[in-house]
């Protein structure tokens, strides 16, 4: 299968079903879901463990007209039996993070009057084997760019990133703290 072709094979994983289902999680089941497009913005090459696309819905809301786009982490529709397991478990352990331990470590920090993990909000997953998706916040409206890896972070940036990794570990311990279920065994258990 040429690149053209897996990549077309990734966007037929994105169902109407789904954007319909991200569109209920993030805006309530009142929210009409009128017109939806996938709209590619990320180049070959810039993304190992899936296919990074977007999805731009128009929707009616209580007799609004709206719009939003999603990023959508695809499986990388490799093909070959040998990739699947390791996908499938790449897309476990992400959508554990933002479905189940974001919301907890995001509650403590609120508890301690500290602002939520600078991450995009997950509105909806899939994690049927060969079909695993995970509608994320598009967070270009907020000026955040696609950066090219080949060229290494500037120290502001590597800053920034390793604050918020930083406030990531401080959450996890005042989560393991607050409630042993989540305790560093638990956590490690929980991401492996």
């Amino acid at each position: 299968m040429n690149s053209e072709e897996r990549i077309q094979a990734c966007h037929n994983l994105i169902t109407e079903e789904a954007v319909k289902e991200a569109l209920k999680a993030h805006k309530g089941g009142e929210a009409r879901l009128t017109s939806w497009q996938i709209k590619d913005f990320t180049s070959k090459g810039d993304n190992y463990a899936s296919v990074v696309s977007s999805v731009e819905l128009d929707f009616d809301l209580n007799g609004n007209d709206e719009s939003i786009t999603y990023i959508v982490k695809i499986n990388p529709c490799h093909g070959m039996e040998s990739f699947e397991e390791m996908t499938h478990t790449i897309f476990l352990k992400e959508a554990e993070f933002y479905i189940k331990l974001l919301p907890q470590l995001n509650g403590v920090l609120r508890e301690h009057e500290l602002s939520p993990l600078a991450v995009p909000e997950c509105h909806y997953g899939t994690l049927e084997k060969k079909k695993e998706l995970i509608f994320l916040e598009d967070l270009r409206p907020r000026g955040f760019k696609m950066f090219d890896r080949r060229k290494g972070l500037d120290v502001a940036h590597a800053s920034l990133v390793l604050k918020e990794l930083a406030r990531l570990h401080a959450a996890s311990l005042l989560l393991q703290k607050k409630d042993p279920e989540y305790s560093k065994d638990t956590l490690l258990h929980r991401l492996d």
